[in-house]
């Protein structure tokens, strides 16, 4: 099933959400009002020009190891400090 076929309209213009599967509570639908479904569905829209993938430690890109992850990472280098 694609995604568009988890969502219905239902007959009071809500905003019908099909679970996969159903809750431990036995919920199988979420209903929603339109404006409250599309305020949720925007919240998961990252803003634009911020990358999704965090590098930390030695990857980060101002990490006092080294001046790029692969200096630090590459050769027998790596495998001596062990």
């Amino acid at each position: 099933m694609d995604v568009l076929g988890y969502f219905l309209r239902s007959p009071q213009g809500r905003v019908r959400y099909q679970l996969k599967t159903p809750w431990k509570n036995g919920t199988t639908h979420v209903d929603f009002e339109p404006v409250d479904f599309i305020a949720k569905l925007a919240a998961l829209v990252p803003p634009p020009r911020v990358h999704l993938t965090r590098f930390h430690d030695v990857f980060a890109p101002n990490a006092k190891l080294c001046n790029h992850p692969s200096n630090f990472c590459s050769g027998d280098s790596f495998l001596r400090r062990g």
